[in-house]
């Protein structure tokens, strides 16, 4: 077997490790859930509102005062075309706004007409 100068083996060595580096380092990441449809319903005293997405997501839903809004932070997702409609309003919900609050998180408020009480979230 023929034995390379030393100065082409670090070259050869460094070039591996480069390249084992980008393997690592350069791996897609996981893909962001997907929401495809979004319902505001009204229900007796209730109004429920549903996203639909391709896979379970952390959520954290919380109220604001002043003006009364609903804020759901949930993990970055992607927004399907056409998944939420300006028509996605009820009696208590007069506007649906959503987007990406920063590059971990996605957020969806719900502008409401009068104080709320989050009887659950799943």
């Amino acid at each position: 077997m023929k034995r390379f100068p030393a100065h082409r083996q670090r070259l050869a060595m460094t070039v591996l490790t480069m390249l084992a580096l980008l393997v690592v380092f350069c791996q897609p990441a996981a893909a962001s859930a997907v929401v495809s449809a979004a319902l505001v319903q009204d229900l007796d005293d209730r109004t429920r509102v549903v996203f639909d997405l391709d896979r379970s997501v952390p959520v954290r839903v919380f109220r604001l005062d002043n003006p009364d809004r609903v804020v759901i932070d949930l993990e970055r997702v992607r927004w399907r075309a056409g998944a939420v409609s300006r028509s996605a309003t009820s009696t208590l919900v007069h506007r649906l706004r959503y987007g990406d609050f920063n590059a971990t998180t996605s957020r969806i408020v719900l502008d409401c007409r009068n104080p709320v009480q989050i009887a659950y979230a799943l």
